[in-house]
């Protein structure tokens, strides 16, 4: 399961929780290799570990998916946390750094909600083997990251990652975050032109939605969330199967003129759709074990597991959705769909 950094500067951790309040986009970016004909990428999202979690069982059920996947980036798409302690947030990270495998991290809206600070656990989730840096900046956001994929020394690939936030008042209210104008800027400070990309968040963007009145039915997954009730994108959608950021962030535009080619979070724990949008996939991985709550697909099974995405020198993508059952331990389903270009 070991795998080996390819940059030898990320063995450094020192280097990787930088502080840099003129930061330049260099800060934010660091590079690994892709060593065989693609790069494979881990999406675990939405992991819940809490004061209720089994904690083995649960290290066995992802130990399964990462031998299955055999990645070469694991990327947490947020909400790895919910009414856990330090112990156990710490836990979680050293089981992370454990698997030898370079792995990023966005946070989700619940991962600040416990008995410790944003500056512990920046530095929790920051260990040996990760693959990205939390910069103290002014900017929006603290897990805004860039990892250029290279191949024979050529930038063939780039994974983003991108704090969507957590919420944000409205009234007496509390209404989820979204993507600021600071940091649209900054993706395309760091976005390598004529180079495609991939993007990780936690909230999902409006453009799901427009996406979904396109075509419900999608490419992949399933939506099971019942109707959600943004206002403002009800005003232009009516209800939809998504709990989206209460503000239409600048995010999507800017990313599909860089060449992003997949957007992809959690946050809804019963979907695990993706649909398409003026030439972007746009959508959810597989939500990771059962905590907190999940879906059961039309056909039966947990909507749960992990998403793997395979990056090819040819700037093909394609998307394999994996079902784990997490009482058997076995496989239920596996679902791989190559995204158009």
């Amino acid at each position: 399961m070991k795998k080996k950094l390819s940059i030898p500067s990320l063995l450094f951790l020192p280097l990787l929780l930088a502080s840099c309040t003129g930061a330049g986009p260099e800060d934010y970016i660091q590079t690994l290799a892709m060593e065989r004909d693609d790069f494979r990428i881990l999406q675990l999202t939405d992991i819940h570990w809490s004061l209720s979690t089994n904690i083995p069982r649960q290290k066995e059920y992802m130990d399964i998916l990462v031998e299955h996947s055999d990645p070469d980036l694991i990327v947490i798409t947020g909400d790895a946390l919910f009414t856990a302690t330090k112990n156990i947030a710490a836990m979680l990270y050293d089981y992370i750094d454990s698997l030898g495998i370079p792995y990023g991290v966005v946070y989700g809206n619940h991962d600040m909600q416990g008995m410790w600070s944003s500056s512990w656990m920046d530095r929790n989730i920051v260990r040996e083997n990760a693959a990205f840096r939390i910069v103290q900046d002014d900017m929006q956001g603290r897990t805004n990251w860039a990892i250029n994929i290279e191949k024979n020394d050529e930038i063939v690939w780039q994974v983003i990652g991108i704090d969507s936030n957590s919420y944000m008042a409205d009234g007496l209210l509390y209404q989820y975050d979204y993507i600021h104008d600071d940091q649209v800027s900054w993706f395309q400070s760091v976005a390598e032109e004529g180079v495609p990309s991939i993007g990780f968040l936690h909230i999902p963007l409006w453009e799901y939605a427009y996406a979904y009145e396109e075509n419900p039915e999608g490419i992949i997954g399933e939506l099971r969330e019942p109707d959600s009730a943004t206002p403002d994108l009800v005003e232009e959608c009516g209800e939809v199967p998504f709990y989206p950021s209460s503000v239409h962030s600048a995010f999507f535009e800017a990313a599909k003129d860089a060449g992003m080619r997949g957007i992809f979070g959690g946050h809804d724990h019963s979907n695990d759709w993706v649909g398409m949008y003026e030439g972007v996939a746009l959508g959810y991985g597989v939500k990771c074990g059962r905590e907190l709550y999940y879906g059961v697909s039309e056909h039966g099974y947990d909507l749960t597991g992990a998403a793997l995405y395979t990056l090819g020198t040819d700037e093909s993508l394609q998307i394999t959705h994996m079902y784990l059952d997490n009482t058997t331990m076995e496989f239920t389903n596996e679902i791989t769909v190559e995204v158009a270009r």
